[in-house]
């Protein structure tokens, strides 16, 4: 992750830096998901979707990239589903 972070601190433009980082972080969050440590797996999932909106928003025509797209815009909601369901069943303002 950090290699690919400096890639694309060196090169903000290029593609392929930001798709090897996105998978990266989205790689994280999933740990941390498996982990049971769902704030800093959203973290990640956001990160993760911020990217992958702009490779998409970049090439509109690539179906693969939209597919990424919608996928971590799944992960990233179910993520956020699962942190209010557990905060509803402990009690907590969700």
């Amino acid at each position: 992750m950090a290699l690919d972070e400096a890639r694309l601190a060196n090169d903000p433009g290029h593609q392929g830096a930001k798709l090897d980082l996105s998978i990266d972080y989205n790689q994280f969050g999933e740990y941390y998901e498996r982990r049971r440590d769902l704030p800093t797996a959203i973290e990640y999932g956001r990160k993760t979707l911020a990217i992958r909106r702009d490779l998409a928003a970049a090439d509109p025509k690539d179906v693969w990239k939209q597919e990424r797209l919608a996928f971590a815009l799944t992960s990233t909601a179910n993520l956020l589903l699962a942190t209010h369901h557990y905060k509803s069943l402990l009690g907590e303002p969700g």
